[in-house]
């Protein structure tokens, strides 16, 4: 004789009743995931393209550069290439440094140690226009070794670096 183990029909229900509860929440869980992951993706290609679209604008190409013993200074040339001037050169901020040493500059229109400013060689309009060079003068009193590098960091975040004084040889 065989025994049956009888039949529950309530028990069934119940473990139907869990077990599409538990998949509606494992399917939120997902489109959930799946949401989120679609929105850091466009935000991601989002700021790749406006950065794309700044450097096409923006361009700044170094002329040259060295230290100028007599001003206390190092001082670097370079020219606005891109499609749009540059307003705010003043809001400009410059880090700058030698061998082991990095130093951030504020601009002044005086010339002191720990202080940057600028001179534009064509128009006198305080705008960096398209075409036009500057030479920036960075003072600074310690005794720095070459190569030397300055950073720019624009107000539009763009960030454009530059290293010279290499001793050739």
């Amino acid at each position: 004789m065989v025994n049956k183990v009888p039949y529950r029909k309530g028990s069934t229900s119940i473990s139907m009743t869990f077990l599409i509860i538990a998949s509606f929440i494992i399917a939120s869980m997902v489109a959930g995931t799946t949401f989120y992951s679609t929105k850091i993706i466009l935000e991601s290609v989002e700021k790749f393209r406006k950065n794309v679209e700044l450097r096409l604008n923006y361009k700044i190409l170094f002329i040259g550069g060295g230290f100028n013993e007599s001003e206390g200074c190092i001082f670097i040339l370079l020219e606005n290439r891109g499609k749009t001037p540059i307003n705010a050169v003043d809001k400009i901020v410059i880090v700058y440094g030698g061998v082991g040493v990095t130093f951030k500059a504020d601009y002044s229109r005086n010339m002191g140690s720990g202080f940057w400013n600028f001179r534009e060689i064509f128009y006198e309009n305080s705008r960096w226009d398209v075409g036009e060079p500057i030479l920036i003068r960075i003072y600074n009193t310690s005794s720095l070794l070459p190569p030397y590098f300055v950073e720019l960091h624009l107000e539009n975040g763009l960030i454009y670096s530059f290293r010279f004084g290499d001793k050739i040889g």
